[in-house]
């Protein structure tokens, strides 16, 4: 072991207790703002809930002063000169002043649904927020730029015919003494006539024309409703109050409207004004929401402050006795240094005390007799493949003696299909390439899948699941992990195209039964392992698979058949066995580990006229037979074919086929697999062929062949 150097003096902003207040100052501010802001959004609502309360009990009581017998005859704009007019604008002033209000308007229906004004206070204009308070008031210097609904005084009005427009120019000069903007009547010293030039300047409040009071006008009798059009929801509760004639409970509105402009939040609230048990008017009473927030969050603040203020003198005590609980630790620190320079022969005083320290120190003495174990870890790992193997033999000092257990273990077995004729083809450095990059990613899978990789048999791969940590879902993720493998493949081959590489084929047998697993070998070489019959089934099973085919065994299926997707069924005669053994061709899972492989695009059948001849060696074990038998192939699609040969083969058995061509040429290292046989009624055995490997220029040719061949197609003849 190097040798560390030696350790520098301790500072303060490194030292565990600086840590400790930092952690603390952490968890303190993780808790007070949340804290905080739950305060203020409860204290918010419930202030707001208050003044809820405050403004029916405001309604309730401001209606009460209105005179509803005189405000109903009050109709007509130039009703806005009666004494009637003046008192009610006189009460709702009263209402917006004793009771805080920001606005008391008096409202009617019209009988198209529409809501006008019939008067309103003079304080704070609009419980929308707008900054425009010249709405109210149409002598205002900017308010002919406002809607030329609500606005006698816009431009586009002032010579309109309408008869209620007193502005209009063709009026100015009628004699109608209802008209105070006739020429004969701007010198009239009436004080009823706003226009008089002698009134524009002067103090009445009643005078909309005068400049002071410009901004201080309210809503004129008549004009309809600015708020209904820019919060639907206010008229909604406004034709509720109407309809029921009671009060309805506040509401909060405001926000940003449809034009995308954005308004301060408001309480609003309706009661009805009544005459003769029948609804004439409603008073709406608007109160703005952000007083309320802005005192909420003063006080929010300053509880806030208090509460930080007695975290920081909690702070500063806890950072003192810690410094003094942690002073023991130096002397760990002392030790721990020695053994960073290599010196694992010390060890510290038996602890006295029984707390956090004396633990530590006794933790300490455990630690060392553990370095000195190391020797035996980095065997360890230097041996096992899997790192659930690797933590159950760092967790027994026995890991490493030999011998095994029984258990049941589920085994996957996988084959490059015609991989050994493909290597002969290609150069060396490429074919390990390709099986490098093969088993990289199939390797990650399996480990994926918490899979232990048992070995590698060239490009055969075996590995299991259970041992040496077995679970419930053992088959289930060994299944969902030969899927994956299947669609990595996939995705390996696209990658072999691109690079003008052989395309790869793979088959996978999955089975589950007892077996030895535990350290296999001797003393100076172990490896984790397995041993049994049920691992020679599983290599059965996986002979018996073409490319890209999933094959699990009946003791597999049982466990996981209400979540796997079946494409077929085969029976099948395992050596040793008196009865067939049925597999079960796997394509999807459902369930925790839901995957599917791609659907495949269903192959087309061509008849091939006239048939090519072929000749075929069966294939036993990984022995070749020397006695061809002679044959056609009758039809073709894109990964089997149908064929007639003059002698018997075996269900399942593998054979090389050798083409040979119309000018004697011969195309060999063709490999399939018998995958049905068809009754004859002729000596011929009819039998389906699956490819297993089938070289480039063979590969080529079959397809030039079925191009020709497409005008002719049909189904597949079994």
């Amino acid at each position: 072991m190097a040798a560390s150097p030696p350790a520098r003096r301790l500072l303060f902003p490194q030292s565990v207790s600086f840590k400790n207040i930092l952690l603390f100052l952490f968890i303190l501010l993780a808790a007070l703002i949340p804290l905080a802001m739950n305060y203020y959004q409860d204290s918010r609502d419930y202030e707001i809930e208050v003044l809820a309360s405050k403004l029916e009990f405001f309604a309730e009581r401001g209606a009460s002063w209105i005179d509803v017998a005189a405000l109903s005859l009050l109709t007509q704009p130039e009703h806005m000169r009666t004494p009637d007019y003046g008192k009610l604008v006189q009460t709702l002033n009263r209402i917006e002043h004793e009771f805080g209000v920001d606005n008391a308007i008096v409202m009617r229906r019209k009988p198209d649904g529409q809501y006008i004004y019939i008067a309103s206070g003079t304080g704070t204009s609009g419980a929308s927020g707008s900054s425009e308070g010249t709405v109210r008031n149409p002598c205002h210097s900017t308010g002919t730029t406002n809607s030329p609904v609500q606005n006698p005084c816009h431009p586009t009005q002032l010579r309109s015919p309408a008869v209620n427009n007193p502005c209009n120019l063709a009026h100015a000069k009628s004699a109608a003494i209802s008209n105070p903007c006739n020429p004969a009547l701007l010198a009239n010293p009436a004080v009823s006539n706003p226009c008089n030039p002698a009134l524009v300047t002067g103090t009445a409040v009643s005078n909309p024309c005068n400049p002071a009071t410009y901004a201080a006008a309210g809503f004129p009798l008549g004009i309809p409703v600015h708020i209904h059009p820019l919060f639907p929801g206010t008229y909604k509760a406004t034709e509720e109050t109407w309809q029921q004639g009671e009060m309805m409970y506040s509401q909060l509105f405001g926000g940003k409207t449809n034009d995308g402009q954005e308004y301060s939040q408001f309480l609003q609230i309706n009661t009805p004004l009544k005459l003769d048990n029948e609804v004439v008017a409603i008073l709406m009473l608007n109160k703005f929401a952000k007083p309320v927030y802005d005192a909420v969050r003063s006080k929010t603040i300053w509880v806030g402050s208090l509460t930080m203020g007695i975290l920081v003198i909690g702070l500063a005590l806890f950072g003192y006795s810690s410094a003094r609980m942690l002073r023991p630790l130096k002397n760990l620190t002392t030790a721990a240094s020695e053994v960073a320079q290599g010196n694992l022969d010390i060890s510290l005083p038996t602890p006295r005390s029984r707390d956090e320290v004396g633990r530590l120190a006794s933790t300490f003495n455990t630690m060392l007799e553990g370095l000195r174990q190391r020797d035996f870890i980095r065997d360890t790992f230097g041996r096992y493949l899997s790192k659930e193997v690797v933590e159950e033999v760092l967790d027994s000092p026995d890991g490493l003696k030999l011998g095994g257990e029984t258990r049941e273990v589920t085994f996957l077995v996988s084959d490059l299909r015609g991989f050994t004729s493909l290597s002969s083809r290609l150069p060396a450095h490429e074919v390990i390439d390709i099986l490098n990059r093969y088993l990289e990613r199939m390797v990650d899978i399996i480990a994926t899948y918490r899979g232990t990789v048992d070995e590698f048999q060239g490009d055969g791969i075996l590995a299991f699941f259970g041992a040496p940590l077995a679970a419930e879902d053992d088959r289930e993720r060994a299944v969902a992990c030969a899927i994956t493998m299947q669609a990595a493949l996939i995705d390996m081959n696209a990658e072999q195209r691109r690079l003008g590489l052989p395309e790869l084929n793979m088959g996978i047998g999955i089975n589950t039964g007892e077996a030895i697993v535990g350290n296999i070998g001797s003393e100076r070489r172990t490896k984790y392992g397995a041993v049994g019959n049920a691992i020679n089934e599983a290599y059965r099973i996986e002979s018996f698979t073409v490319g890209g085919q999933i094959l699990i065994s009946p003791s597999v299926y049982a466990q996981v058949q209400h979540l796997v997707d079946i494409e077929s069924t085969q029976d099948v005669q395992f050596k040793g066995l008196d009865h067939p053994v049925t597999l079960y061709h796997v394509v999807g899972l459902r369930g925790a580990y839901a995957v599917t492989l791609p659907d495949k695009t269903p192959e087309v059948w061509v008849a091939l006229d006239p048939p090519l001849s072929i000749s075929c060696f069966p294939i036993e074990g990984k022995t070749v037979s020397s006695h061809a038998i002679p044959g056609t192939l009758t039809h073709l699609a894109e990964t089997t074919a149908e064929a007639s040969l003059s002698g018997g083969v075996m269900l399942h058995s593998n054979i090389l086929l050798d083409l040979v061509l119309p000018d004697a040429s011969i195309l060999s290292d063709i490999y399939a697999k018998v995958v049905a046989l068809y009754p004859d009624d002729t000596s011929l055995t009819q039998v389906r062929l699956g490819f297993t490997s089938v070289p480039e220029p063979a590969k080529a040719f079959l397809a030039r062949q079925r191009m020709a061949a497409l005008p002719s197609t049909l189904p597949s003849p079994s």
